[in-house]
């Protein structure tokens, strides 16, 4: 899902960082993985990720990795219709733990 995001929008952000400290460097990138299920609601999912992917916007260097998490492999159906290609099936995902 990262490789959706413009680094055109990360380069016009820049202006905002704030001096980062080493140790808030060092810090490892957080997964975050939504499990989607059939039907699930759009504006809240579209609303968090957006949320995760505004921080990394601001940020010098990664900070959210958004996994979406689908029941099955392919795409999941939201409230409105709209298919969200599934980055990984929860069975795959549960054999990774």
């Amino acid at each position: 899902m990262k490789d959706n995001v413009s680094s055109l929008l990360k380069n016009k952000n820049m202006a905002y960082l704030a001096s980062e400290t080493s140790h808030a460097s060092e810090k490892k990138v957080k997964r975050i993985a939504f499990l989607l299920l059939e039907n699930f609601s759009l504006m809240a999912f579209t609303g968090a990720v957006d949320a995760l992917i505004t921080t990394n916007l601001m940020k010098s260097k990664t900070v959210y990795e958004v996994l979406v998490v689908g029941s099955e492999e392919g795409v999941t159906v939201s409230d409105v219709g709209i298919e969200v290609k599934n980055d990984i099936s929860l069975a795959r995902i549960s054999h990774r733990v």
